[in-house]
């Protein structure tokens, strides 16, 4: 009697592990369905953005990069960015990353913005950090950036 209740209690186990496994094994295959579709959505709804990395190529255009290591650049670019970040001039997601790059007291600014009321905002920043005839605006106003 012993021997069959211990034979009983290890099916249990045995079916209780096995179906562990089979619930593990098809949440997996069922997460990479989902990850194939979520892959195949995204590269069809990518941005094509080609013309602007083959603008970017061009070596008139700054990019960030082009910054180097001069401490007074530097802290150019780092109070306007933290303008830009802040919370008290309400900008879009797109506005807040923008390109802005400083070289010898110069600095440019590069990428999209949703209105044209954005793009004067962060200009005035740019010139109340670096002083008026020191900003380069080169922002692009776009309806979805």
């Amino acid at each position: 009697m012993i021997k069959r209740n211990l034979s009983l209690r290890t099916k249990f186990i045995l079916l209780g592990v096995f179906s562990l496994i089979f619930a593990a094994t098809s949440h997996r295959a069922h997460a990479a369905d989902n990850d194939a579709v979520n892959t195949n959505q995204a590269a069809a709804t990518r941005p094509d953005n080609s013309g602007v990395n083959v603008r970017d190529r061009n070596n008139a255009n700054l990019l960030p990069q082009d910054q180097k290591g001069n401490k007074a650049d530097l802290d150019v670019t780092t109070r306007v960015r933290r303008s830009l970040v802040s919370h008290t001039n309400n900008l879009s997601m797109a506005a807040k990353n923008i390109k802005v790059v400083t070289v010898n007291g110069k600095v440019t600014l590069r990428g999209p913005v949703k209105t044209d009321e954005e793009k004067s905002k962060i200009e005035a920043i740019a010139k109340q950090v670096a002083g008026e005839g020191n900003v380069d605006d080169l922002l692009e106003v776009k309806l979805n950036p």
